[in-house]
């Protein structure tokens, strides 16, 4: 009786991207049934190998997404299942929206806005492409909405954010905000 040596591991890909499973086993006579989430696989535009030892998906949606795995009958009619394995399809960064620039006089607020979509995103608000920190009265920086409060010219410039997710990084255009100094 054959025996499975190498099991399918678990694969996160970001969506349009391919991701492969593979299973080796001892034996003869071997027959190979890919399955997701306990539904037989067919081959397709997307699929191949699914009664292969290699199972690729290209093209990946959050369909795809769920458990894989290879249900093996070797030659004496024994069936053999691998360890499962699950497919993680992350979503895709994409910018959505962004805040315009404004002019200020010293003493007002302004709040920047970034809506984006992606999976496990993270900000950070640079000031004309240097990082800043929350104090001060700015507060957010490591959020999709800056806030600058009790604006000072000290804080006039481009501003613009780093977007980072799974599926990589994006830094938005520059934002212009500016500061008019009451005449003395």
């Amino acid at each position: 009786a054959g025996q499975i040596t190498d099991h399918p591991v678990d694969v996160q890909e970001c969506s349009g991207e391919q991701a492969s499973f593979r299973v080796v086993i001892t034996g003869n006579n071997l027959s190979f049934q890919w399955e997701l989430n306990g539904t037989p696989l067919i081959d397709d535009a997307r699929i191949t190998g699914s009664q292969m030892p290699y199972l690729t998906v290209t093209g990946l949606m959050s369909t795809d997404q769920g458990i894989y795995r290879c249900v093996v009958t070797d030659g004496c009619g024994v069936i053999h299942n691998s360890d499962a394995a699950e497919l993680t399809v992350y979503d895709p960064l994409t910018i959505t929206g962004i805040s315009m620039g404004d002019t200020l006089c010293t003493g007002q607020s302004i709040t920047l806005s970034i809506s984006a979509t992606g999976s496990n995103l993270t900000y950070q608000w640079l000031r004309n492409g240097i990082s800043i920190s929350d104090g001060g009265g700015i507060t957010g920086t490591t959020t999709s909405s800056l806030v600058i409060a009790n604006i000072i010219p000290a804080y006039s410039g481009y501003y613009s954010c780093i977007i980072t997710g799974s599926c990589g990084t994006v830094v938005t255009g520059a934002i212009p905000v500016l500061v008019n100094s009451p005449v003395q």
